[in-house]
């Protein structure tokens, strides 16, 4: 049994549009997750307090100064360490202390 041609480029169009459904929801929860992880780093450095306009200021400094030659690496070495000393892995999940929500838990 064959099925109509025009009827088969219907079921593939909304094969698609599922498929792209899909991967924007993927998408969606990917950067979710992203944010959540962003979030608890800015906590677990004791940030969380600031107001939006100093905390703002205070992540455009550091991108200002990202650029020096050996400060990013210098940074990675003291969060790898502050991260190890509280048992955390680098995404905030895991180790002593985590939360059941994957939020790391403030030092």
């Amino acid at each position: 049994m064959k099925t109509d041609p025009m009827t088969r480029a219907a079921q593939l169009r909304a094969q698609a549009a599922q498929l792209e459904a899909k991967a924007r929801v993927q998408q969606r929860k990917a950067d979710a997750h992203r944010k959540i992880v962003l979030g608890a780093l800015v906590i677990r450095a004791g940030l969380a307090d600031l107001d939006q306009a100093a905390l703002l200021g205070a992540l455009l400094t550091v991108a200002n100064v990202a650029a020096v030659p050996d400060r990013i690496e210098r940074w990675r070495q003291a969060g790898e360490e502050a991260l190890r000393a509280s048992g955390k892995h680098a995404d905030g999940y895991g180790g002593q202390g985590s939360r059941s929500d994957g939020v790391a838990a403030r030092p």
